[in-house]
C-alpha cells in the first residue's frame, strides 16, 4: 500500500524511520569513537614504553661507562696483588674511589606493567614487536643480575685485598 502524502500514518513512518535511523548512527558513531579512543590510548602506552626503553638504554650506556673504568680498576688492583704501596700514585688517585663503590642497575619497567594491565598488549597487533619490546625488558632484567653479581665478587675481591695482609 502506497503512502498517501500527509496521512497521518507516512507522517508516522517517516519519523520511526529517522528515529531508527538516528539511534543506528548514534551506536555505531559510539562504537566507531570507542575503537578511535582506545586506538588512542594504546598508542599512548606504547609511546610510554618507547621513551621508557630508550631511557633505560641511557641507564645502560652510563653503567657500561662505569663499569669499564671500573674493571680497569679492579684489574690494576689485581695486577699489583695485594701490596697497594707498589701501585703508581697517579693510577691510585685515579681508582681509588672505585674501591669501595658499586652501582646497581634497576631498570624502569613502569610502562610495561599498564601495557599488560591495562589489556592494551592485546590491541598491538604486531606480535613481532610486542616478542622484541618483551626481549628488551627480559634482557635489561638478565644485566640487573649479572650486575648484582659482579657487586658481590667486588665486594669479596675487596674484603680479600683489605682485609689480608701482604706477602712479603
Amino acid at each position: 500500500s502506497a503512502c498517501l502524502v500527509g496521512s497521518e500514518m507516512c507522517i508516522r513512518d517517516r519519523q520511526l524511520s529517522v528515529v531508527i535511523i538516528g539511534i543506528v548512527v548514534t551506536f555505531a558513531g559510539s562504537d566507531l569513537i570507542d575503537r578511535w579512543s582506545h586506538q588512542r590510548q594504546v598508542r599512548t602506552i606504547m609511546r610510554l614504553v618507547v621513551e621508557e626503553l630508550n631511557a633505560n638504554r641511557e641507564k645502560l650506556d652510563c653503567y657500561c661507562a662505569w663499569l669499564s673504568r671500573d674493571r680497569q680498576g679492579m684489574l690494576m688492583f689485581e695486577r699489583y696483588g695485594k701490596n697497594v704501596d707498589l701501585i703508581p700514585e697517579d693510577s691510585l688517585e685515579r681508582y681509588m674511589s672505585l674501591l669501595g663503590t658499586t652501582q646497581e642497575f634497576e631498570p624502569r619497567s613502569d610502562a610495561l606493567e599498564v601495557l599488560k594491565t591495562s589489556g592494551a598488549i592485546q590491541s598491538v597487533n604486531d606480535n613481532g614487536l610486542l616478542m622484541q619490546i618483551l626481549g628488551c625488558y627480559r634482557s635489561l632484567e638478565e644485566f640487573g643480575r649479572d650486575v648484582d653479581s659482579y657487586n658481590r665478587q667486588k665486594q669479596e675481591a675487596m674484603n680479600c685485598l683489605l682485609y689480608t695482609s701482604p706477602s712479603p
